[in-house]
């Protein structure tokens, strides 16, 4: 069984409309290579526009991959916080719309990102048809068979305004995810959106950067999760076959103990990377490989 794992295509950081019909284009050559089963890992939209997605899914409705045997979503930060890709190098930006969601949070007493999740669950809600589920009323965490493959989606985006490119991680929630693949059979897949490493960034002053901060500065400034050892001996101990995971716009194989974790880096936007990862799976092992696109094949 072929997988494509796709992540980071930030529809809307462009032109939204060409932004869908690129990777619509992008999704085709994948299928068209043998995918049978596509992952998006997040970060399918900027700056939480989840309307901007609606082509891929009636693009993916077209070509019969709307299923759950077909197609696994989560969500990644962009996908329900009204904050652009380029946030990070951005603080004025960044300040107006926080300050923006603060007001929304104090007058609704909700967190702002709450309508963009149900939104984008709603969006692609046939692909968790008779999916496992934690929650009677979400559709993540969930656990379902895919083939030879058990595989398990986890929901990492934050609520929390002070973090909300950070990584959520909820230990209830891993804790079942666990004990549910464990009742199913084959390679086991976990498809979520953060990367389970720290993260470093450049700050957005020259010369600058936090390879030499303190350990708490390197801690409040990494967007990945704020507690990577609960991440990462979660993922030892459920002894995944192979971690799915975007977030980061580079790239990556990585390992936790014998766990490989796979950073598929861009799916689009503006940089005109075009890019997925392509998984091999049979009944018992997972390999793969990154497929580049030149963006003039997606004309």
């Amino acid at each position: 069984m072929k997988l494509a794992h796709f992540s980071d295509v930030h529809i809307g950081g462009g032109t939204a409309r060409e932004d869908a019909r690129r990777f619509c284009r992008l999704v085709d050559h994948a299928i068209d290579r043998g995918a049978e089963h596509l992952l998006i890992g997040g970060d399918l939209v900027d700056r939480g526009n989840v309307e901007d997605a609606r082509p891929v899914r009636a693009h993916l409705k077209r070509r019969g991959f709307l299923h759950p045997e077909r197609l696994s979503v989560v969500p990644g930060n962009h996908d329900i916080w009204p904050i652009s890709a380029s946030a990070l190098f951005s603080p004025g930006p960044t300040a107006a719309v926080s300050f923006r969601n603060l007001f929304g949070l104090v007058k609704n007493r909700d967190y702002p990102a709450q309508k963009a999740f149900t939104a984008f669950l709603d969006l692609f809600a046939e692909s968790y048809r008779g999916a496992r589920t934690y929650y009677s009323d979400l559709a993540l965490p969930c656990v379902k068979q895919v083939g030879p493959l058990r595989l398990g989606l986890l929901d990492t985006t934050s609520n929390l305004l002070r973090s909300h490119a950070q990584g959520r991680f909820d230990a209830d929630e891993a804790r079942w995810l666990r004990e549910a693949l464990g009742e199913l059979e084959g390679p086991s897949v976990l498809l979520m959106h953060h990367w389970p490493f720290a993260w470093a960034p450049v700050l957005p002053f020259p010369g600058d950067s936090l390879d030499g901060a303190p350990a708490v500065l390197r801690t409040f400034a990494d967007v990945n999760f704020e507690d990577l050892r609960k991440v990462r001996r979660f993922i030892s101990a459920a002894e995944f076959d192979a971690v799915l995971c975007g977030h980061m716009h580079e790239g990556d194989v990585s390992r936790i103990g014998e766990v490989p974790v796979y950073c598929m880096g861009r799916s689009g936007g503006e940089t005109g990377t075009f890019a997925y990862d392509l998984f091999t799976a049979t009944p018992r092992s997972i390999r793969g490989w990154t497929i580049e696109v030149d963006e003039g094949e997606l004309a």
